[in-house]
């Protein structure tokens, strides 16, 4: 038994050697991308954060959420029965370079209703969440109207007027009493 018999050769170490080359270039290639990526997905969280805390003390907006959740999913399964049916037609006859082209292209609409309905669905999650925080004292609020300064001088005037006849009521009718 010898010892060199038993040692790898340079035709048994080439392959790994290379497999851990790539693998170490791709990680390093990457690591920037993945601190990009990162970053744009937390600006997002953060943003849809924002929003959703704006929006849960209005019940209507928060209605108005859930319903644009439901019609997409509708839009969605719509788009991907249609499609289904399209390519079921399609596919009856011989297969063609051209008709597997159709059939990418007679997937992208539910493809892009699904995803377009999947990030509602996530943001009513976090949007729920954020009203349960809330408990049950949601009130909706509505921002004040601006008023022109004639009419607010208007309305204080007739205000006054208001108050005065009430004075002159109140005295009137105490003065019927005694």
């Amino acid at each position: 038994m010898d010892l060199a018999s038993d040692l790898p050769s340079f035709k048994d170490l080439y392959l790994p050697v290379l497999v851990a080359l790539a693998f170490w270039g791709f990680k390093k290639a990457f690591v920037p991308i993945q601190h990009a990526a990162g970053k744009v997905l937390r600006r997002s969280r953060c943003k849809e954060l924002k929003k959703a805390k704006a929006i849960r003390v209005n019940p209507f907006a928060v209605q108005r959420q859930l319903q644009k959740e439901s019609a997409l999913f509708g839009a969605f399964m719509l788009s991907a029965f249609l499609s289904l049916g399209i390519m079921l037609i399609l596919a009856q006859g011989e297969v063609t370079p051209a008709k597997i082209v159709y059939l990418f292209i007679y997937m992208l609409p539910p493809l892009g209703f699904e995803v377009w309905w999947l990030l509602q669905k996530a943001f009513v999650e976090t949007l729920l969440q954020e009203t349960s925080r809330l408990g049950h004292c949601i009130t909706r609020r509505i921002p004040s109207r601006f008023q022109s300064p004639r009419r607010a001088k208007d309305r204080e005037a007739r205000q006054e007027q208001i108050r005065i006849a009430k004075k002159a009521a109140t005295k009137w009718k105490h003065v019927k009493q005694c």
